[in-house]
C-alpha cells in the first residue's frame, strides 16, 4: 500500500514534467493583449495562465483517478507492477 501511495507522488512528478514542457512554450515569447493599459494587460495574462493551470490541474486529477481505477487502489498486483515499472524510469 505504501508503494501505491508513493506512486501517486511519482505520477504527480511525471505530470509536472509534462506540464513544464508545455509551459516552457510560453517562456520568452511576446503575446498581444486586447488592452493597451498595463494593469489590464497583466490581468489578461493572469487569466490566461489561470485557465492553463486549471486545465493542467484537471489533467493531473484525472491521471490520479485513472491510476486508482487501473490498480483498484493498489490491490491489482499486475497493474500496480506495471505502474511501478513506469515510474521507476522517472528516477533514472
Amino acid at each position: 500500500m505504501l508503494k501505491h501511495e508513493q506512486d501517486h507522488f511519482d505520477l504527480a512528478e511525471e505530470c509536472a514534467r509534462k506540464i513544464n514542457l508545455q509551459m516552457n512554450k510560453f517562456s520568452g515569447k511576446s503575446y498581444s493583449c486586447k488592452s493597451n493599459q498595463k494593469e489590464k494587460a497583466i490581468e489578461e495574462i493572469k487569466q490566461m495562465l489561470d485557465k492553463k493551470f486549471k486545465e493542467y490541474a484537471s489533467i493531473l486529477k484525472k491521471a490520479h483517478e485513472q491510476y486508482d481505477e487501473d490498480t483498484k487502489h493498489g490491490t491489482i498486483e499486475f497493474m500496480q507492477n506495471k505502474y511501478n515499472i513506469r515510474f521507476e524510469k522517472l528516477h533514472l
